[in-house]
Formats: structure tokens, C-alpha cells, sequence
């Protein structure tokens, strides 16, 4: 199992370049890969990845609103 951090800023300006996107990671496994919530600056590249399915764990914007246009695959969430 691999685990990438692709973001890990909450709902606030990036204090350094390294903080620049929103929640999100992907777990991969084998050939699965699921993402882990979509923060709101992910809205409109959620398209581009190839996710078997995405996890948002709740619904504040830091977490979902990437997910405002729809996702490109399954999308569990509470």
C-alpha cells in the first residue's frame, strides 16, 4: 500500500509552496488507487485523475468542494 499526501492545507491562504493545495490523498493498492477527500481548490482536476473511486470523510469545503462538478467515478461520503 502507498500513500501520497497531494494536499494538506485546510481552508486557509498556503503558508509556503509545499502548503499549497487542500486536503486530498491517494491510496494506492496494486491496481486501486482511491483519493481521500477533495478540498475546493482541486475543482475542475479531479477530471484528470485516474481514481477508482474517491472518499470524502465530511463536507466542509476544504474536504468536498472540489467535487462541486462531479467526479469521474464513485464517490462515497456520508
Amino acid at each position: 500500500m502507498k500513500l501520497t499526501f497531494l494536499g494538506t492545507r485546510a481552508n486557509i491562504d498556503a503558508g509556503t509552496q509545499r502548503h499549497g493545495k487542500q486536503s486530498s490523498m491517494k491510496v494506492s493498492y496494486y491496481d486501486t488507487e482511491v483519493i481521500i477527500d477533495c478540498g475546493e481548490d482541486w475543482l475542475g482536476r479531479v477530471s484528470g485523475w485516474k481514481a477508482d473511486a474517491i472518499v470524502v470523510t465530511h463536507a466542509h469545503p476544504d474536504h468536498a468542494f472540489g467535487l462541486k462538478e462531479g467526479a469521474p467515478c464513485p464517490v462515497f461520503a456520508t
